[in-house]
């Protein structure tokens, strides 16, 4: 199937349109700070990013990719808490748009497609960063890790 032959075109965001990974960091930091934990560099944190943000919460207390099995839950349940405050405070510090990203959107957009994004951050954060960034008005729709009960790359969130 050709791309002409597609109507509607979906977007991750991390990591595809934006990069996002500095103020992940930020957050991930000022976390840590909170909890007397040791603060890592921004490229450290860089490889941590992916599965969402319980996940990069899991490797921040970790300390490495590989995620320490005994961490307590509940420390895992309030950092994430912690986290995602912080993060609401710096979506846009430091986060930038991939080159070449809006102008291929306002390609795809001016030839007719529409176009979502689908992504496992919050919801809540979808369309501030978008906003922030000067693309929001590219996107119909915004399916976040916590809009349906499973999270990309579920399959069913092609057929939205």
């Amino acid at each position: 199937m050709s791309i002409k032959q597609k109507q509607v075109l979906l977007f991750d965001l991390d990591g595809t349109l934006v990069d996002s990974a500095p103020d992940l960091a930020l957050a991930v930091n000022r976390t840590l700070k909170d909890l007397n934990k040791a603060e890592f560099d921004e490229e450290s944190i860089r490889h941590w990013v992916g599965n969402g943000a319980k996940s990069l919460i899991e490797r921040a207390l970790s300390g490495s990719s590989t995620v320490d099995k005994t961490l307590d839950t509940r420390i895992v349940q309030s950092a994430l808490a912690t986290f995602l405050t912080h993060y609401q405070e710096c979506l846009c510090v430091n986060s930038v748009l991939y080159k070449g990203v809006k102008e291929g959107l306002i390609t795809l957009k001016n030839e007719g497609f529409r176009l979502a994004i689908i992504t496992n951050k919050p919801e809540d954060f979808i369309q501030p960063i978008l906003s922030g960034l000067g693309i929001s008005d590219m996107f119909e729709i915004f399916i976040g890790g916590d809009t349906l009960p499973e999270k990309k790359p579920d399959p069913r969130h092609h057929y939205f």
